[in-house]
Parts: C-alpha cells; sequence; structure tokens
C-alpha cells in the first residue's frame, strides 16, 4: 500500500506586514506538511514574532493569503496550541498549575470547568511530568517548570498544530536539553514550528529550518549549522555540539 500524500496544514502565500511605514515581512509564501517539525531562525527584529501572531491571528497581514488545514487562518485557531516565550502572570496571582493548564480549555461563559475538562488537564499534565505538582502554586515554580505548565496548557485543547515561541531561552543547558527531547516526543503526534536562536539542540530532529529575515528562506535539517546561522544573523558565531559530554573542569585538572 502506497504511503498516503502529505497533508498541508499551514499554507502562505506572498504574506507582508508593516508596523506603520516599516516593512517587517515581505512577500513570504511556504507550506507546512502535518507532522512536520519546522524550526524558525533569525535575528531579533527580523519578523519571526510577527510571523507567529499572524499565524496566531492576532495580526492581520498587509497583504498576501493564509490558510490553515484548508480554512482561513481565524477558521482555525481552535487547532493550534501556542507555548509563548514568557509566562505572562501577576506573581502575585494565587493561581495553581492545573489552572494554568485549564486555562487552555474553552470554558462554557457562564459555567465552570467540568469533569472531562480537569480529565484532559490531568492528562496534559501528566504528558509533560508536572502532574504531581497540580495544587502548587503557579508563581512557585522553576522557569523550565513554568515552561512545562505552559507547553501542558497548550496541549490541553488536543491542538492540530504546536507554536513554540523559544521555550528555552529562560532555562540552564541541562533543562533545555530535557525540553528538547520532549518537543521531539510531541513532534511525533502533531505538527510543530519552534522558533529558537540555538540551531544546535534541534539539529538532530527538525525536518526543516526556516531563516526570517524581512523575507523567508528555507533550508533542509541538515543546514543547520554555523554557515546557515551566520547567513541568517549576518554576523560570525561558533558551533557548539550539544551531543558531547564535556569533562568538568576538576577532571579535566587531574589528567
Amino acid at each position: 500500500m502506497s504511503k498516503p500524500e502529505p497533508c498541508c496544514v499551514i499554507h502562505a502565500r506572498n504574506i507582508s506586514f508593516a508596523y506603520d511605514d516599516k516593512p517587517v515581512l515581505k512577500d513570504v509564501s511556504f507550506q507546512v506538511q502535518a507532522g512536520e517539525m519546522v524550526t524558525i531562525v533569525g535575528p531579533n527584529g527580523g519578523g519571526k514574532s510577527t510571523l507567529l501572531k499572524i499565524l496566531l491571528g492576532i495580526l492581520e497581514p498587509r497583504s498576501g493569503s493564509l490558510e490553515i488545514l484548508g480554512k482561513p487562518s481565524r477558521e482555525a485557531l481552535h487547532l493550534i496550541g501556542y507555548v509563548p516565550q514568557y509566562a505572562r502572570f501577576d506573581e502575585r496571582f494565587p493561581i495553581t498549575v492545573e489552572e494554568v493548564v485549564l486555562s487552555g480549555r474553552i470554558k462554557p461563559r457562564f459555567g465552570f470547568y467540568s469533569a472531562g475538562d480537569r480529565s484532559h488537564a490531568r492528562e496534559a499534565m501528566e504528558r509533560v511530568g508536572m502532574e504531581d505538582l497540580a495544587k502548587n502554586s503557579f508563581s512557585a515554580l522553576s522557569g523550565g517548570q513554568r515552561q512545562r505548565v505552559l507547553i501542558a496548557r497548550a496541549l490541553v485543547g488536543d491542538p492540530r498544530i504546536l507554536l513554540l515561541d523559544e521555550p528555552t531561552a529562560n532555562v540552564d543547558a541541562f533543562m533545555s536539553e530535557r525540553f528538547i527531547q520532549l518537543v521531539s516526543e510531541l513532534a511525533k503526534e502533531r505538527t510543530v514550528l519552534l522558533v529558537t536562536h540555538d540551531t544546535g539542540y534541534v539539529s538532530g530532529i527538525t525536518d526543516r529550518v526556516f531563516c526570517v529575515n524581512r523575507g523567508l528562506e528555507e533550508h533542509p535539517a541538515e543546514d543547520a549549522g554555523a554557515d546557515l546561522v551566520h547567513a541568517s544573523y549576518g554576523q560570525s558565531v561558533r558551533a557548539v555540539r550539544h551531543d558531547i559530554k564535556l569533562p568538568h573542569p576538576g577532571e579535566e585538572a587531574q589528567r
């Protein structure tokens, strides 16, 4: 039996956007197929965040068109899960981990979350290893734990597409590697678009790389090295391999 043709889940055609008279994106076109993991890189101010906001329906492109699963983007927003770079919660607000995750469900206007909603939240927390902290205060969590909770919040609605905006920006190298392992598992179940500055973590699991700097250039995963980052950011970089365990400085001194 032949393998079915991949389904196009995102189709952008000649998208342009400007803030006032300042162009940010110009004639951006791309397609993302079902089950793909796509990494998005580019310099600050190059248009990565603007592109995400257009995908999320927060911004309307000045020109061009965007379809998600064959529908106008605003009709498909419920099919997208979003993980922001920062958790925008008032530190003084007494909200638990479970309540943050539940906020990813669509609640009846004058109702309460159902037993089904809470079951979905529990499954999402188990998926990211946070079920034991369900009743803990969100503000008491570490940066890495908060990011896991935000991923659970994005998953609780069972999205077809997952957008992650630099989820490893505020965690250490150990937690970054654990996040990428988690994202790799999630990418087996749904389409993933990941914005990052560190292609070293994702080069082994991504399918393609989109370089966004006013325009968009596509590259295969094997090109996700120093030359690609140099071309994207316009400056020299040093490639770091994250799959090599380096000796502790004390161990090196004993050799």
